[in-house]
């Protein structure tokens, strides 16, 4: 089932126009980060991943590289 998932989401993002994409998947891959914060259950390391995707997300804004 991921991976069907994972084919619709292809699907529909390359319907999405390149310079639009680009901005789109950054703030999936921030947003994703975010859906890791479960309640304290990891402590600190849940912090700093989403901040880690956080900073990642905004390089991704100016890259396509990340």
């Amino acid at each position: 089932m991921p991976v069907v998932i994972g084919l619709v989401y292809v699907g529909l993002n390359s319907l999405v126009p390149e310079p639009h994409r680009r901005r789109l998947n950054a703030l999936v891959v921030t947003g994703a980060g975010a859906a890791y914060i479960s309640g304290g259950g990891f402590g600190l390391w849940e912090l700093a991943f989403c901040a880690l995707l956080v900073v990642v997300g905004y390089a991704g804004l100016t890259s396509y590289t990340l």
